[in-house]
């Protein structure tokens, strides 16, 4: 009797069915597609991710704000100095005493036309010096009286109206002469540069504006009015400025002991005289009279005050003192 064989079924001995090959086949083909798709919203997720962070160099996005983009192939716009509605001073007045002062046609650069005249009789008469013909000086912006008979005075070189010069007088503004010395001891106007000052000792310092006029008064006090009509202060040499607002029609300046007094021109409540502001060490106003001297041109008023605290008004010929900070004039 022959014995029935069997196959050999290996060490597990278990037969694996078709189905499950094929179940097992699909489940981890989706397993792959799913780690795909998985891989590839990751992928591009950091892509966004990095375009975001990234400049804009497109050049049909229009920036937030054209201004703000730099160039390179352009030069810098340059910015237009603002108009100025202060008219250039014609004359100056500088007092010395109760009756003594120094008053300067300021003439123009190249014309000439310069000259500075000298008073003891309170501006009754006056005695001229041409400095244009004799120092070759135009354009007078300054004058700063000094010691005993001495005063000084700036203007610009007639030769170059570049460049700033100065004369000097000993004899009480008989006689003057060249100094050039004179233009390191006190403030001035850089003659191309109305925002460029030069204070005692030579130092270069920016006014917070183009200035239109300026008074010195110690090596740390200067003030000046801008040319759109505000008053600025420095009592620290030019480190920091106080300003004030436009004043209308303002024409001439001048430091006091308590401040500052300015002149205006055309106002309505001074129509037949000249308008006086006093101002503190802060610029608030605290007193506005009106000098009876006649109705004047913009450029053509002065004022100053004497050391002895006489203020001073010149306006066109006419020349008016007040020993009481201008509340009453003769």
């Amino acid at each position: 009797m022959r014995k029935k064989s069997r196959r050999s079924r290996g060490r597990a001995g278990v037969e694996i069915p078709s189905a499950l090959k094929a179940v097992a086949l699909i489940v981890l083909a989706l397993a792959v597609v799913a780690l795909c798709y998985l891989a590839i919203q990751h992928g591009r997720g950091n892509a966004s991710a990095a375009t975001s962070a990234r400049p804009t160099t497109s050049g049909s996005a229009a920036p937030a704000d054209p201004s703000a983009q730099a160039t390179t192939d352009s030069p810098p716009a340059q910015v237009e100095p603002a108009a100025s509605n202060l008219s250039s001073a014609t004359q100056i007045l500088v007092a010395t005493g109760e009756d003594s002062a120094y008053r300067a046609i300021a003439g123009s650069c190249p014309d000439g036309g310069s000259s500075i005249g000298v008073t003891d009789d309170g501006g009754a008469t006056w005695t001229s010096f041409d400095v244009g013909a004799s120092l070759g000086i135009g354009a007078i912006q300054s004058v700063t009286p000094g010691g005993t008979g001495y005063a000084s005075l700036i203007g610009q070189n007639l030769q170059d109206c570049a460049s700033a010069s100065a004369g000097q007088t000993y004899s009480s503004g008989n006689d003057w002469e060249a100094a050039s010395r004179v233009l390191s001891t006190t403030w001035y106007m850089e003659p191309t540069n109305p925002q460029a000052l030069v204070a005692p000792g030579g130092i270069a310092v920016e006014a917070p504006c183009a200035l239109g006029r300026l008074t010195g008064g110690t090596e740390d006090s200067v003030a000046g009015i801008c040319t759109d009509g505000r008053v600025v202060l420095s009592s620290d040499a030019g480190s920091s400025w106080l300003q004030s607002e436009s004043i209308a029609g303002v024409d001439a300046i001048a430091l006091t002991d308590s401040g500052l007094v300015v002149t205006a021109v055309g106002q309505p409540q001074c129509a037949d005289g000249v308008a006086i502001q006093n101002l503190d060490s802060s610029l608030a106003l605290t007193a506005e009279t009106c000098a009876p001297a006649g109705a004047s041109a913009a450029g053509q008023t002065s004022v100053s005050a004497a050391p002895d605290g006489t203020l001073w008004l010149l306006s066109g010929e006419n020349v008016l003192r007040s020993s009481d900070s201008g509340t009453s004039w003769e």
